[in-house]
């Protein structure tokens, strides 16, 4: 009678209190004080405040006893990156269920841990704690979200500086070489230059394009294409290819009609014209701009080059060649000019972009993003291979990576990563 009274009383005990079902009990614990390595994780924010996290709940953590406490760090102690004598700091003060909810880093400090550890701990009865894990995950991904992604500034191409400029170069890792060409004629053609004065902007417009249409005259299907109205036209947004957002346009696009028909017209761009009465610098880092913006828009299958002009006696080209160069040439005259646009817009250079240029030597143009690093594994994808992998992990595997994931993120935060050093 009496040993069944106590295997009974021992089932009931059981069944009240609930063990966490993971680990060892104390008693069944060895371990050596091995310091644990740590380590930074590179989970995204999103992943850790899109997912709810699975946990005891606190009517189970109330019951537990010393030892279960004890239990359940030593399981926990990679996730928080704890090592033994934090957790036998903890064991000796004797604390059960309900005062271990009760802990905050404050006492946890006072009780001799450091910092870190004892802010990991914290953070994880926070998570515990009813809804409050769902609120700790939000101020947690608001904070990073503040320090390491910042707004990003909108960058308007008309109004270009020299420090946006730097930036655009030191993002992109260009410099800009000059180039000196000797052009030889190969006809006696020769082109008037463009009067502006005494005309008003419309009349300005019409005439341009008549003069573009008669003395360099493309090859069906390209066209000289006025675009001076839409200020959106080389609008990008959210491109990690560019260090800030661009808005704006430019005067006239070279451009394919069907793409035009089709209101395609930045994904129909071969070259850009930037017109100026009289050119300074500023227009220089303008037109610059305005073709990298319209060759990362455009078709893979054209490179993109950008000519700044006074259809006059200034005229300058652009274009990106190998080795990370904008290659800048200032025509000795407008009739070479016009000879060499002619040429690079002509069905025999549309077909191979890339091919050496017969009028203007050692020019071999290519597109932006081949220059550009290739994409690596984001975080994103190596996150969701591991969430590929919980339908076979128990409950108790799935929380430690996500608690592990959030907790990591906070180690890299800039504010906050020395209490982890």
């Amino acid at each position: 009678m009496g040993g069944k009274a106590s295997d009974a009383d021992a089932s009931k005990k059981e069944k009240n209190v609930r063990q966490p079902d993971i680990g060892t009990s104390e008693e069944g614990q060895t371990s050596e004080k091995t310091p644990l390595q740590r380590e930074q994780s590179t989970a995204s924010m999103e992943d850790v405040g899109a997912i709810e996290i699975p946990k005891p709940s606190v009517e189970e953590v109330e019951k537990w006893k010393r030892n279960d406490v004890t239990t359940f760090l030593n399981t926990m102690k990679e996730s928080l990156d704890l090592d033994d004598e934090d957790i036998q700091k903890i064991t000796d003060q004797k604390v059960a269920g309900q005062a271990f909810l009760r802990l905050t880093a404050e006492k946890l400090m006072q009780d001799g841990l450091s910092r870190g550890p004892a802010e990991s701990i914290a953070g994880l009865i926070d998570m515990i704690k009813g809804g409050k894990e769902q609120d700790a995950i939000t101020k947690i991904h608001e904070i990073h979200n503040k320090l390491t992604q910042p707004t990003v500034e909108t960058i308007s191409i008309s109004k270009i500086n020299t420090e946006n400029f730097q930036l655009l170069k030191s993002h992109l890792n260009l410099k800009i070489d000059i180039a000196s060409f000797n052009i030889l004629i190969h006809n006696n053609m020769s082109s008037p230059a463009f009067e502006w004065e005494n005309k008003t902007e419309p009349a300005r417009k019409d005439e341009y394009l008549e003069w573009l249409h008669q003395y360099i005259p493309l090859t069906n299907p390209l066209v000289w294409h006025d675009v001076g109205g839409n200020h959106d036209l080389l609008d990008v947004y959210n491109d990690t290819r560019l260090p800030y957002n661009v808005h704006g346009g430019t005067d006239v696009v070279v451009a394919d009609k069907n793409g035009i028909a089709s209101h395609l017209i930045p994904e129909s761009i071969y070259a850009v014209l930037e017109l100026k009465k009289r050119i300074e610098r500023k227009h220089v880092m303008q037109t610059i701009m305005e073709m990298v913006v319209a060759d990362l828009i455009t078709s893979d299958s054209r490179t993109v080059f950008g000519i700044l002009s006074d259809l006059r006696d200034d005229w300058q080209l652009f274009w990106l060649e190998e080795d990370r160069k904008i290659k800048n040439w200032k025509a000795p005259n407008r009739n070479v000019a016009v000879q060499v646009i002619s040429t690079l817009l002509s069905p025999g250079d549309n077909i191979n972009m890339e091919d050496t240029s017969i009028i203007i030597p050692a020019a071999k143009r290519v597109k932006l993003d081949t220059l550009l690093p290739n994409k690596t594994i984001s975080e994103e994808d190596d996150i969701a291979r591991m969430e590929d992998v919980y339908d076979v992990m128990s409950k108790e595997e799935i929380w430690r990576h996500k608690v592990g994931v959030a907790l990591g993120i906070v180690r890299n935060i800039p504010s906050f990563s020395s209490m982890y050093a």
